[in-house]
């Protein structure tokens, strides 16, 4: 891997390197161009935004001069105070009377003569700019070189009469066009100049470049032109302003773009050199951090497999390989909880069909059965006591089920009827059974021993604690594939705030605090072996009855030929 990784470098950099050079050196000129580009687009929206500030100033006075109001003295030295960079402002009007702040009138000939008035009562409304003030019959207060400002100027016209009513004139000195400039950078030694319409110079930095730079080379256009000026290459680009008209150039020595190339080779040369000896060592310690994780990983995978679940890859990098290896942990992490699911939901299974079972057979049942066996015998002949034993021992038979979990309904109703009637014998004041069983539902499937639990809890928790005679009724019905099997009792019914309680316990999964109670034992039995969406469902109306009922999926058990079998009881 680290030949590989050395081989692929070295050729990629001499391919590079060889075409590079042409690469750089275009680049190196684009990017001269577009930001040479940028910045003349900055100036020429610097001072574009500023004209437009001053047009809406000169429209601001324009409007409060058509509405003749008196205080525009006060509003011109406002304005000045506002914006330092106004040198003057003028509105001469149509009756050649003029107000003005900051300029004042030279003679008293008529301003309608005058060449820039006529130039701007020509453009009917339109801005114009006016880039010397030379000649005019107006003067500064302050002492100002012509150089120094530029004026603007729109005509004032009636909206509603369409007539001329004078001029309004702001003379502007060049600090925002100089400021837009001063700012602006390309290079070292690059510049930026303005003109304006008629090729004049507007204002430009002080330099031995800028005076010989022919604006017949300035094409206005956006790509560059290459001119020589006192033996050196130069790059010219200009700009057009939508606003003023006037063209925005931007100058750059071409001798900075052949030393930014020399210094780029140099550069790379020696980034050469040092990404080879860089990209020896990484290819070493990468091959190693690349091969040893996984090494690792195959290893621990073959423990695994030998089955030992508690090893674990410790890898501090988050890379491909440590996704790999969280995802083998948080393998072995599941695998461990579904085994110790596995276990311990077999270990409350068999806990429960033991609980049912001693349910089944506990002592003083067993006590009570073979004492009234007795007591038949001496009192009422053989035949009676040979009806007991059997039924006790069908009992016994259907428990034992030969290690089958799951029974017919006929085999388990065969079995609580011989509790039932083993029950009836001992407290035949007391206690009535009905069974009622669709002949079509015997065939179908259900978990053992479910019923003999609920018929018990109906006895010593409902009839026995009646004075009179009490009716145990079971039924079995289907509906969408769902058996109900369901214990009736007509007991003194439970009281409500502890049927709401045992309602919340059969809810959730086996409740060990609920032992004593064959139900619950049951319903854990029944979602054990049918699924949580089946169990017990307990109800009862204090002082009528109560109902424990048995839901659990429709099976039928199929014979080898596919026939439903219905085994005897």
């Amino acid at each position: 891997m680290m030949y590989s990784y050395l081989i692929i470098s070295l050729v990629s950099f001499l391919v590079f390197a060889f075409a590079s050079g042409g690469i750089v050196t275009r680049q190196l000129r684009r990017s001269a161009t577009v930001q040479t580009e940028q910045t003349i687009s900055q100036v020429e929206n610097s001072i574009s935004v500023y004209l437009q500030t001053m047009e809406h100033l000169i429209d601001y006075v324009s409007d409060l001069a058509l509405e003749g109001t008196s205080d525009l003295p006060l509003l011109f030295e406002k304005l000045r105070f506002a914006n330092p960079e106004i040198a003057g402002i003028l509105f001469a009007k149509s009756d050649d009377s003029f107000v003005s702040n900051g300029l004042s009138r030279v003679s008293r000939d008529p301003f309608s003569n005058e060449s820039w008035y006529i130039q701007v009562k020509k453009a009917n409304g339109s801005l114009v700019l006016l880039r010397s003030n030379a000649g005019r019959n107006i003067t500064t207060e302050d002492v100002f070189s012509i150089d120094d400002v530029f004026s603007i100027a729109k005509a004032l016209v009636d909206p509603k009469t369409k007539t001329f009513c004078g001029v309004v004139l702001f003379d502007v000195r060049h600090d925002i066009i100089r400021k837009s400039i001063n700012n602006a950078s390309i290079g070292k030694q690059g510049f930026v100049f303005v003109l304006d319409d008629q090729d004049e110079m507007v204002y430009a930095p002080v330099n031995s470049v800028v005076h010989r730079v022919n604006p017949l080379w300035i094409t206005g256009g956006d790509a560059s032109v290459s001119v020589d000026i006192e033996g050196d290459r130069y790059y010219l680009q200009s700009k057009v302003s939508q606003t003023s008209g006037w063209q925005v150039v931007g100058v750059f020595p071409a001798s900075e773009v052949l030393h930014d190339m020399t210094t780029t080779i140099y550069v790379m040369a020696i980034s050469l050199l040092g990404a080879l000896l860089s990209i020896a060592i990484l290819s070493y310690v990468l091959s190693n951090t690349i091969t040893k994780p996984l090494s690792k990983l195959q290893r621990l995978m073959e423990q695994a497999e030998a089955g030992d679940f508690s090893v674990r890859f410790n890898s501090r990098y988050t890379d491909e390989v440590g996704s790999l290896g969280h995802s083998f942990n948080h393998m072995l992490v599941q695998m461990e909880q579904l085994i110790q699911q596995v276990y311990v939901e077999q270990k409350n299974k068999r806990n429960a069909e033991m609980r049912i079972l001693q349910e089944q057979i506990k002592p003083h049942f067993l006590y009570n059965t073979l004492d009234t066996i007795s007591w038949l015998s001496r009192e009422n002949g053989a035949e009676d006591v040979v009806l007991l034993v059997d039924a006790l021992t069908s009992m016994f038979r259907v428990g034992l089920s030969k290690g089958r979990e799951t029974i017919t309904i006929k085999e388990e109703i065969c079995h609580v009827s011989s509790y039932l009637y083993i029950q009836q014998i001992r407290y035949s004041s007391k206690l009535s059974y009905e069974i009622h069983v669709p002949v079509e539902l015997e065939s179908y499937m259900v978990p053992k021993l479910i019923l003999q639990p609920l018929v018990e809890n109906a006895i010593y928790h409902g009839i026995k604690q009646k004075r009179e005679k009490g009716l145990i009724t079971v039924n079995v019905t289907i509906e969408n594939g769902v058996l109900a099997l369901q214990v009736r009792d007509t007991g003194p019914g439970i009281e409500e705030g502890k049927l709401k309680a045992l309602q919340e316990q059969l809810r959730d999964r086996f409740r060990t605090e609920a032992s004593g109670f064959g139900l619950f034992y049951v319903n854990e039995q029944v979602k054990l072996s049918c699924g949580s969406a089946f169990g017990v469902v307990l109800d009862s109306e204090e002082g009528l009855w109560t109902t424990s009922t048995v839901y659990v999926p429709a099976r039928v058990k199929e014979s080898a030929d596919g026939k439903n079998q219905s085994p005897n009881c």
